[in-house]
């Protein structure tokens, strides 16, 4: 097994430069036949004078050699300094309990340096005394923390470097056999899945690693993992499906969430650290954002033993414009956190309308509060450093070490500070105020997340969309996703084919990915739109580049829109409402009782006393889920097939679609779903 054969050198090679450029740490990787395969940031002291003498020289190779049998002994790192006066660390990588490479880091001190042993070192191996001197000032001085610190990372990023390599090497090789076999494919779904899942519990080991590698493997990552998660849920909707395949389903779409999680924490700490972080400004709902995040967290909480709520006051404005995703974000993460290190007891988010400037300017608090083991304060800083995770604080759910550092770059990066409040043994509170605008025109239209759309309504035309994909994987997802609507579809491979279709077919809308073969989607982007038959044609982007100027280069080149991968099917749909004016056709959520979906109508709640349709409203807005069930089964008594059907919708922590059952009714619009 060959180091070099299971990942890409010049990929790695750039990260280690981007290492290199952070930290001020030199790297290497060698194989074992010494062999090196990444050199980074090298000190002058040693490749200008030390390396080219032959005695100082001798001392270098003493250094290595020492390290690497230090290493084949099975140690987890070895440290060494070489009389040369300089130090070295090395790690070793493994795949599979298979030794196959060396990563090397060192050329530092630990202390400030013997000027003196230099000026003589310089004098006996003839070095000009000066140019030495200026070479040994540029060496860095690592504490013992510090070094100790790089040497754990070193370890998680050697192992994470082996665990995919190898996923890399068996996701090669199950595309060959998938591409092989090609009508066996209900044969092989089977296998596909079973190694799905053993590829997603390498990648959760693989997780753990404290790594800021990632940012720059994010396309390579993203593109396979956009059919990963997107054939799980398509597999997931289909009725076939038994409850068994839909838990292992879960599992594999919950895994690769959680990979583009750490992958996209990464990436926003490496645009912050980079100085690119910007703000995505848009109006957004407030109140579904939060319903939201009761939705995704509270399972997780009632699955600990724990309580979880969100309290929104009268006075909190529903419309904000703001940037809503890294908000979103923020919340999440210190709602998983709080959840992560809670044993027993309530997590609380909390939001709060602040005096504002004016009318259409406010400030909005936000808290979120646990009953968890506390934060000592000698630890209130260094919480919020990117890698570090409280040795005193045991946690069951992997993690990177980055999310508060994350969040509080957020905060800041939004106009805010982010603050803790924390006593042991009791609890913390982790709090923020951040500025935003108070939307006075038409609010923006609230998402439904969990509707599932099956159809076209009807009187739509049919429309031709051209799927411009080279990755075959990604263009059976999309196709998987789209035909059910039943427009005429039609693939290219790359961007210069796409060209030719669209010239001869006018298609009304191109999902066109950027990186192809032949010619880029930029390109063929370019060209479609440069021609007469073209202009008009809408063109989303489907990319798995992640980069905010990224998006600036795609939208200039002509594309009407970009999507990222990997993608969900909502935000496919929802581009092309906007783009092509389409109205879809739901599915209804399924009756508890047993009777068909369609039978029930929102218009049978006008039937029920008002009072019980107001109390149960406002019991949603303030997410009480107590009072929630109580008061719908005040409605069950009265209609049975009503109160089945916000029962079912209850307890799937469907608040958004329970919400606008409601607020429909009491403004008389009743549309079905």
């Amino acid at each position: 097994m060959r180091f070099s054969e299971l990942v890409n050198i010049q990929e790695l090679r750039e990260l280690c430069e981007n290492f290199t450029t952070a930290t001020g740490a030199v790297t290497a990787i060698l194989d074992l036949e010494g062999n090196i395969l990444i050199a980074t940031g090298w000190q002058d002291i040693c490749t200008r004078f030390h390396r080219l003498h032959e005695t100082t020289a001798k001392r270098c190779l003493e250094s290595d050699t020492s390290l690497a049998g230090s290493l084949q002994q099975g140690q987890n790192y070895a440290f060494y300094k070489c009389q040369n006066c300089l130090h070295d660390v090395a790690v070793p990588i493994k795949i599979r309990g298979e030794h196959v490479a060396n990563f090397f880091t060192g050329q530092f001190f630990t202390t400030p340096p013997d000027r003196e042993f230099f000026v003589r070192q310089a004098e006996t191996f003839g070095f000009d005394k000066k140019a030495y001197l200026d070479a040994l000032d540029k060496v860095p001085i690592f504490s013992e923390t510090k070094i100790k610190a790089m040497a754990e990372f070193f370890i998680g990023l050697a192992q994470l470097i082996g665990e995919i390599g190898w996923a890399k090497k068996e996701l090669t090789e199950a595309n060959q056999t998938l591409r092989k076999h090609q009508e066996h494919l209900e044969d092989l779904v089977s296998e596909r899945t079973a190694q799905l899942k053993a590829a997603k519990d390498e990648a959760e080991s693989a997780n753990r690693a404290k790594s800021a590698f990632l940012a720059s493997m994010s396309h390579e990552l993203r593109t396979p993992l956009n059919a990963v998660i997107g054939f799980s849920r398509l597999m997931n909707h289909n009725p076939a499906a038994t409850a068994e395949q839909k838990e292992c389903l879960g599992i594999i779409n919950q895994s690769g969430e959680h990979l583009l999680n750490l992958i996209n924490n990464v990436l926003d700490l490496s645009k912050i650290e980079a100085g690119r972080g910007e703000l995505e400004e848009r109006e957004f709902d407030l109140h579904h954002l939060l319903h939201e995040i009761q939705s995704l967290m509270h399972v997780r909480a009632v699955e600990k033993g724990l309580d979880f709520s969100v309290r929104l006051p009268p006075d909190l404005p529903r419309y904000l414009n703001c940037d809503q995703g890294k908000l979103r974000q923020i919340l999440i993460n210190l709602a998983g956190n709080a959840i992560k290190y809670t044993r027993h007891g309530q997590i609380l988010v909390r939001a709060t309308a602040m005096p504002g400037e004016s009318p259409t300017r406010t400030r909005v608090k936000f808290e979120v509060s646990d009953t968890g083991p506390g934060i000592g304060p000698a630890d209130y800083e260094r919480i919020f450093q990117p890698f570090v995770q409280l040795s005193d604080r045991a946690a069951n759910e992997p993690g990177s070490g980055l999310g508060l550092a994350i969040c509080k770059q957020h905060v800041e990066l939004m106009g805010g500070q982010l603050a803790l409040e924390s006593t042991l043994g009791k609890g913390s509170v982790f709090y923020f105020e951040i500025p935003a605008g108070v939307p006075t025109g038409t609010p923006p239209p609230t998402t439904l997340a969990h509707a599932q759309v099956v159809g076209l309504a009807a009187g739509q035309p049919r429309h031709r969309i051209l799927i411009a994909e080279d990755q075959r994987e990604n263009r059976m997802l999309l196709r998987r996703i789209l035909q059910p609507l039943d427009f005429d579809l039609r693939e290219a491979t790359q961007g210069q084919e796409a060209v030719a279709i669209s010239a001869q077919w006018h298609p009304h809308l191109i999902w066109m990915d950027i990186r192809m073969p032949v010619m880029d989607g930029l390109e063929a982007t370019r060209r479609i739109k440069a021609a007469a038959t073209g202009a008009n044609t809408k063109i989303i982007a489907l990319t798995a580049h992640a980069l905010e100027e990224e998006r600036r280069h795609i939208l200039a080149a002509g594309c009407d829109e970009v999507i990222r991968k990997p993608y969900r099917e909502a935000e496919l749909f929802e581009a092309m409402a906007r783009h092509l004016h389409l109205k879809y056709t739901y599915a209804s959520p399924p009756a508890a009782t047993g009777r068909p979906a369609g039978e029930w109508s929102p218009a049978r709640l006008v039937a029920l006393p008002p009072i019980l349709a107001r109390r149960l409203r406002q019991a949603v807005i303030e997410l009480d889920t107590t009072e929630t069930h109580k008061l719908i089964s005040q409605i069950a008594a009265l209609d049975e097939g009503s109160g089945a059907t916000l029962e079912t919708l209850a307890n799937r922590l469907e608040y958004d679609r329970l919400l606008t059952i409601l607020e429909s009714t009491q403004e008389g619009l009743f549309t079905e779903k």
